[in-house]
């Protein structure tokens, strides 16, 4: 999964997603599910499409799970992190 493991500054920051390279050696991967928190709930089916975009409102560290479900409903996950700091402006 590409899109996380980046330290940004600010929240909200919008991520990218694309597990594009997962693949299947019996055919089509069939569904992504996405977990943005790493918190074991799937938050977004998108699914047969590998790609999505998330807005993490909150400076904080994150740990976003895409599962990969193939046509035999044999299933594959891959994991990232992603933190998202506080700006912070002086005057």
């Amino acid at each position: 999964m590409s899109g996380g493991g980046t330290r940004c500054s600010g929240a909200p920051l919008t991520v990218d997603f694309d597990a594009g390279e997962s693949h299947d050696p019996d055919g089509p991967i069939a569904k992504y599910e996405w977990d943005w928190e790493g918190d074991g709930v799937w938050d977004e089916d998108t699914g047969a499409a590998p790609t999505t975009q998330h807005i993490y409102d909150s400076a904080d560290y994150y740990y976003p799970v895409v599962r990969v479900t193939d046509g035999s409903r044999d299933t594959g996950s891959a994991s990232s992190s992603v933190s998202s700091d506080v700006l912070s402006s002086s005057r």
